[in-house]
């Protein structure tokens, strides 16, 4: 029954994905670019499909979780505004209130799945900036929409995958699993903002290190484990990211930035 939920959500959020593609190449002077392109398929497809994957999507849930997705997906479809971070705002609350749930039924304060949670919801308030057209601390627009990009997917996917890793096959490594994912994304956000301020790169050079190792130990785990199709290909996906976002100079490609290595994720 939930493997059957689980296809249905997936599916359900490519075809919304496709449509709002199509959308956005008929109404005129309307074009999503590549990160926003990224982001709802982020946001549509494997964002309710991990949540459901962790038990973190009770029926009570499911319902507002969809409509704050397509809501937050409509969102990208014209320049930020006002009105567009209105329709962001019921996946922002939606969100918060899964943390909430999560955080009153279960009284283990620390772990991955809430770490992951946090994560999320961090992610939802500057997809919520960004579409606002707020600049914290002066960050250039697309810099807001790539960080947006960075919490849901190193932050909340990569950590919430390293949590049912962890809860099928438990280990006594695994403090040291949760503070590496601990410190991945937030080092990586610290790092961009020193450097911001005309810091010392190398903070952001060593904390994109640090997430990209973190994410090969992920998918090192993940094909070690039992074959599953879709895990292997996961993993594969994951760790051609993570050696391009640690290899760039040495690959010779130019276009291989830090935009792309969040991109690549």
């Amino acid at each position: 029954m939930k493997t059957t939920i689980f296809l249905r959500f997936g599916i359900g959020g490519l075809i919304a994905w496709a449509s709002l593609l199509l959308l956005s190449l008929i109404l005129p002077e309307t074009q999503l670019s590549w990160p926003a392109v990224l982001l709802t398929f982020g946001i549509l497809v494997l964002i309710p499909s991990a949540l459901l994957k962790l038990d973190l999507l009770p029926q009570k849930t499911r319902f507002p979780i969809i409509i704050g997705v397509l809501l937050a997906s409509l969102a990208f479809l014209s320049p930020s505004s006002g009105m567009c971070s209105m329709l962001c705002l019921p996946y922002l609350l939606g969100l918060g209130f899964i943390l909430f749930l999560r955080l009153r039924e279960n009284r283990v304060l620390f772990s991955l799945t809430n770490l992951a949670l946090l994560y999320l919801l961090i992610a939802g308030m500057w997809l919520f900036a960004e579409r606002a057209g707020f600049r914290p601390l002066g960050f250039d627009p697309l810099i807001n929409l790539l960080t947006a990009i960075h919490f849901h997917f190193a932050g909340f996917l990569l950590t919430g995958l390293a949590a049912l890793y962890t809860r099928n096959f438990p280990s006594h490594s695994d403090i040291y699993f949760n503070l590496a994912l601990l410190g991945g994304a937030p080092l990586v956000a610290t790092g961009i903002t020193i450097t911001h301020f005309h810091g010392p790169f190398f903070v952001e050079s060593v904390a994109a290190c640090w997430m990209a190792l973190t994410g090969i130990w992920v998918a090192l785990k993940i094909i070690k484990t039992p074959p599953h199709w879709l895990g292997l290909i996961g993993a594969s996906f994951l760790l051609f990211g993570m050696f391009l976002a640690i290899y760039p100079n040495e690959s010779g490609l130019s276009f291989l930035s830090f935009s792309f290595y969040v991109l690549l994720r």
